[in-house]
């Protein structure tokens, strides 16, 4: 016996943009328990390396020139 989904009512009661949103955060859900990230802005800051700066250990040095 199939049972029934306590979110159809929800679902149809949105317009077309709120359920183009819901889709988004649904689809963006997935990658992100997965990977612990779900846009290549969050894997950049989980991943990017941020080494200080040689010469005077600065944290957070940019480079010049």
């Amino acid at each position: 016996m199939k049972r029934a989904n306590p979110y159809s009512e929800l679902v149809n009661g949105l317009s077309a943009g709120e359920l183009d949103l819901l889709s988004a955060a649904v689809a963006e859900r997935g990658p992100r328990e997965e990977a612990r990230f779900s846009t290549l802005a969050e894997a950049a800051e989980i991943y990017r390396p941020s080494p200080p700066c040689s010469a005077c250990g600065e944290g957070a040095p940019w480079r010049e020139g």
